[in-house]
């Protein structure tokens, strides 16, 4: 079995190296001159491709130092109904006769990068606050895997955090109750909808430490960095910042899993279906 990696952080190198340790024959591309190389052999060679975790809009990927690479020539080359996996499924990439996979759509791949994502957002926190972590109260908006395991991990610092959601229930406020209420002084949000707009943030008569480690950073509306009582962040890819040995070893694991002769079979029956 061949796989072709396109890898623009840690987390899909780590990856590329734990699918080798599975015994798959890999070609990776984590930088340009190596991008090269890869686009100029046949992709009917290929039985997988693995993207960036951000997919592609129009065939082009970011790689380091701010180089751009154009695969689109070599997406379209691939045989019907190869699996790529990708963490976004773009528009451009279901218009190709491909069947796409996003790793993080698996209940287990999801919750466990989740638990990575909580360290990030330590991480982050000591990295980018003004204040010790215990001199802080915390609210995290969003009751999904991300949400869930970040509130678990302060907690277990014994740390004053609030967890909004849609609906309320046993520990968790509901996001009516939340926006009524004074905000804490740091303000998680993992929604992938907006859930922060500028008018909310207005309201507020306290400085606020903001994190955004939404999907697409669209939980809060970017404009609140402009108000003086805001310090608003849109987070980087937490477990690639933090652990991306760890999170690659999971997308390596979720591609293993799907490419063996048990469930491949799945993408035969199939090959222009999106199994996201």
């Amino acid at each position: 079995m061949r796989g072709a990696v396109f890898a623009n952080d840690e987390r899909i190198y780590f990856a590329a190296e734990a699918l080798k340790k599975l015994g798959i024959e890999i070609d990776c591309a984590n930088d340009y001159s190596r991008g090269q190389n890869l686009l100029v052999k046949n992709p009917q060679n290929y039985d997988f491709v693995l993207l960036p975790v951000r997919g592609t809009e129009d065939g082009t990927i970011l790689q380091s130092a701010g180089t751009s690479l154009f695969i689109g020539d070599f997406l379209k080359g691939l045989p019907e109904g190869t699996p790529v996996f990708t963490g976004r499924q773009t528009e451009y990439l279901r218009q190709l006769n491909l069947t796409l996979y996003d790793p993080f759509k698996d209940p287990e791949v999801s919750k466990k990068n989740a638990e990575l994502t909580a360290e990030g957002v330590l991480w982050f926190l000591l990295e980018y606050t003004k204040k010790s972590l215990f001199e802080n109260s915390y609210d995290v908006i969003g009751a999904g895997h991300t949400g869930k395991a970040i509130t678990e991990i302060l907690r277990k610092l014994r740390l004053p955090v609030r967890q909004a959601a849609r609906n309320g229930h046993l520990d968790t406020i509901s996001m009516e109750q939340w926006e009524r209420e004074t905000p804490s002084d740091v303000v998680i949000v993992t929604v992938p909808a907006l859930v922060l707009p500028v008018e909310l943030a207005e309201s507020w008569k306290k400085p606020v430490f903001v994190l955004d480690i939404s999907s697409g950073q669209v939980g809060a509306d970017p404009k609140i960095a402009e108000l003086k009582n805001i310090t608003y962040y849109a987070a980087p890819p937490l477990p690639s910042k933090v652990a991306p040995e760890s999170a690659g070893v999971l997308i390596a694991n979720y591609i293993g899993w799907i490419m063996s002769d048990k469930n491949i079979r799945k993408a035969d029956i199939a090959p222009a279906k999106n199994e996201g």
